[in-house]
């Protein structure tokens, strides 16, 4: 069968002279949607990078800010335990200082003439009993009442040392010094059998 088409030029129908298969239109619209979709995330991404690195300059900005409060507050630490240990220092030093005012007097009173101490060293009672004579202990009190003049030069080339232990659980004490004579070391150890 035949047709003819009478219809002017104007109302003919065209044919299409690009023919689509459906199909790959839909793979190209799928496409176009993943790529769309894949700039989105891309994008987002790259916002959250960006404000992670200003987060990120502003910590360390902060870090370095605090860095000083920091070594400020390590350096008062530091001071405060000084001064504590220097407080608990005073404080053990305070609770015996009549003991040490007395003990002081007592052998003050107890020096003959023409004999000088030079050093005094309680030794507490721990290191008294394990025997350690010579060594020094933390807290421990170093007094020096007085030293000799300079025109017994003679007399001071030879030191004695005298030693006086107390009751047990009194602890030490080592004395170091000099003596014009051995009478004078001998009244002095007399002395110190005497006291207390």
């Amino acid at each position: 069968m035949l047709e003819i088409n009478l219809l002017p030029k104007e109302y003919k129908r065209r044919g299409n002279v690009l023919n689509f298969d459906k199909s790959i239109l839909y793979v190209g619209i799928a496409v176009a949607v993943f790529v769309i979709f894949l700039g989105g995330v891309t994008l987002y991404q790259r916002y959250q990078i960006s404000h992670m690195d200003k987060m990120i300059a502003k910590a360390r900005m902060e870090e370095n800010r605090y860095k000083k409060d920091i070594a400020i507050i390590d350096a008062l630490t530091e001071v405060k335990e000084k001064i504590l240990a220097r407080v608990d220092a005073i404080e053990k030093l305070d609770q015996r200082r009549d003991f040490y005012i007395n003990l002081l007097e007592d052998l003050n009173s107890r020096i003959p003439e023409f004999l000088w101490l030079t050093q005094f060293e309680e030794i507490p009672p721990a290191m008294a009993s394990a025997g350690e004579g010579g060594a020094q202990a933390p807290g421990q009190a170093k007094k020096t009442p007085g030293q000799p003049g300079a025109g017994n030069q003679a007399a001071n080339a030879a030191s004695k040392q005298a030693g006086a232990a107390g009751p047990t659980g009194m602890g030490r004490a080592e004395f170091k010094g000099y003596a014009h004579s051995l009478n004078a070391i001998g009244g002095f150890i007399i002395g110190l059998m005497k006291s207390d």
